[in-house]
């Protein structure tokens, strides 16, 4: 009888526990909150003649996050870079004394003053590699990588990268 009862017991808890695993929610990958409008290379060609061009590459996003970014890095073909952050507004109409072929209006900012909704231009400075962190595997090419208050490095792909045309400084 003992040993009888013991099997319904021992079969009525694995039912339990099966039920109970089955219908347990299942944590979702975090999503990237952050907008991929556009990404290009332009070739900057100095407005003296001798100096030498300069080729930026421009990623412009717009942040979905409620918590500012802390920092922000470029992983591209060469290196581990780090980024300069603007705000920037589309420019639609075209204005006198803009040199032709300038889309954005920028403002420098500062990191935490960034909110939910900010179009932001990410462009990696030339010049200010770093050492890749460890949790970054060597192989990841093209992505922007940023952190926010208390997370570990956040990817964000950036697999179509255009070119545009060569803008002259003034």
């Amino acid at each position: 009888m003992k040993s009888v009862f013991g099997l319904f017991l021992c079969s009525a808890l694995l039912i339990v526990v099966g039920c109970t695993s089955v219908f347990a929610k299942k944590k979702k990958p975090e999503r990237v909150q952050v907008q991929v409008v556009e990404a290009y290379t332009r070739e900057s060609i100095p407005a003296q003649k001798g100096g030498l061009p300069i080729l930026n590459q421009q990623i412009v996003i717009v942040w979905h996050y409620k918590t500012n970014p802390t920092s922000f890095f470029w992983r591209g073909d060469a290196c581990w870079a780090k980024c300069r952050v603007d705000r920037a507004k589309k420019i639609t109409q075209p204005r006198k004394k803009l040199p032709f072929g300038l889309l954005y209006d920028l403002e420098l900012v500062k990191l935490d003053s960034v909110k939910f909704g900010d179009t932001l231009m990410i462009t990696p400075i030339n010049g200010a590699g770093s050492a890749t962190p460890s949790e970054v595997p060597d192989s990841v090419r093209n992505a922007l990588f940023f952190t926010t208050s208390g997370s570990k490095w956040i990817k964000l792909p950036v697999p179509d990268i255009t070119k545009k045309r060569s803008m002259k400084m003034q």
